[in-house]
């Protein structure tokens, strides 16, 4: 007997095609018409006589599971060895909880404006040295506010998180930071680069038109052109450079169709060829803050199972237009 995950969506694409997406395995499978109205009625009803090879692959894939199989108990533990693993360390800093921007569906639920003091770099520091001996891995991620308002603080601490991996070659180490891009000029990105920071993530809400009437400036004033200013300027900064990677998410909402198109089309030409870059979409979500900036965008903001419907559309639409899959994001 099985049972069909409770972490199982589904979608039919226009073409007729099923779409499966697995929220705890990250398995994405596309089944075609022929295959599609088949597989709906295994998952509708999964007494019912199928190809077992079919039922087979969807229970690899995590699409189906055995019966009495516990799945949240599953990612109870996974999340459990994971944050008591002594031999993996990760930290998420935020040098900084203001921002030089005034999105209206900021998740930060009361701005306090105020930065990572030195204690706290130390402190996290005297972690690190603590526990390196025993780790096998080290990630320092770097969150906001926005973080890039305290380079020189972030630039000092991985200047400190290298003297202590110094002659430590076993430990893999990895640092990421998320900004919103329009302080990350060429020159400021190669400091982090050389600081030791390869991942970076830069958020971008369609095109010029949509983006700028949401992701503007604490001071007033539109941001878009700043920031792809940035990004092109990077990619040419970084010549054939292949330390790090950079996504840029893109965040949406109802009625968008044409601008995230218009953005994807300038995206391909700039970056569509280049594999350190990538692009990936999500739809904006209502978070509830004791600023309530979110309410006049609220109507524009999807369900939840109709903004991950839409989010599949792009990620394929994408695909389909890039000639690849980005198998590094999970959609």
């Amino acid at each position: 007997m099985r049972n069909v995950s409770k972490y199982t969506l589904k979608t039919f694409a226009k073409d007729g095609s099923l779409l499966l997406y697995n929220t705890r395995t990250g398995a994405f499978v596309a089944l075609p018409g022929e295959r599609a109205g088949e597989c709906d009625k295994l998952l509708s009803s999964i007494n019912i006589a199928s190809d077992a090879s079919l039922a087979d692959d969807l229970r690899k894939q995590g699409f189906l599971t055995e019966a009495g199989v516990d799945e949240m108990a599953q990612v109870r533990k996974r999340y459990l060895d994971f944050t008591s693993s002594e031999k993996e360390l990760r930290l998420t800093l935020l040098p900084s909880e203001n921002c030089n921007f005034r999105c209206p569906y900021c998740f930060i639920y009361d701005r306090r404006g105020i930065s990572m003091k030195k204690e706290v770099y130390k402190a996290a520091l005297a972690m690190i040295a603590g526990r390196i001996s025993g780790a096998q891995s080290l990630a320092v991620n770097w969150f906001g506010g926005e973080p890039t308002l305290e380079k020189a603080g972030i630039l000092a601490f991985m200047g400190e998180v290298r003297g202590l991996l110094c002659g430590r070659s076993g430990i893999k180490f990895s640092s990421g930071i998320y900004t919103n891009g329009y302080l990350l000029s060429a020159p400021a990105f190669l400091e982090y680069l050389d600081s030791g920071i390869t991942f970076f993530q830069v958020t971008l809400d369609g095109n010029r038109e949509t983006h700028d009437k949401v992701r503007s400036l604490r001071v007033g004033g539109g941001t878009f052109d700043i920031i792809w200013k940035n990004l092109c300027s990077i990619r040419q900064a970084a010549g054939a450079d292949e330390r790090f990677a950079f996504k840029i998410r893109v965040n949406f909402m109802k009625d968008q169709d044409a601008q995230i198109q218009e953005l994807l089309e300038e995206y391909e030409k700039v970056f569509g060829s280049d594999p350190r870059f990538s692009i990936y979409f999500r739809a904006v979500s209502n978070m509830d803050t004791s600023r309530d900036d979110i309410r006049p965008i609220k109507g524009g903001i999807y369900g939840i199972e109709d903004g991950l419907s839409k989010q599949v559309d792009y990620y394929l639409n994408a695909a389909n237009k890039l000639g690849k899959l980005d198998t590094r994001s999970r959609i």
